[in-house]
């Protein structure tokens, strides 16, 4: 992995977070984004695995992300 691959695709997740959720990956709790870059996911996909996978018990992230992201791709 070269770091400065990684600090793109996470800013990519940065960008798509902020415009959803109006916050940073850092400033909600950790998921795995290091494993998920590594696995090959695109930005968008890596949120939904944190979404369904590490938030999932927080109110509303699936709503604000399925409904907000979908509505901006249609």
């Amino acid at each position: 992995m070269k770091v400065a691959d990684f600090t793109q695709w996470i800013k990519n997740v940065d960008k798509h977070m902020v415009a959803t959720f109006g916050l940073h990956h850092d400033d909600l709790p950790d998921a795995l984004w290091h494993d998920r870059f590594e696995e090959g996911l695109s930005p968008v996909e890596a949120i939904e695995a944190a979404v369904d996978d590490d938030w999932a018990d927080m109110l509303d992230m699936g709503d604000l992300w399925y409904g907000r992201h979908l509505s901006s791709l249609g």
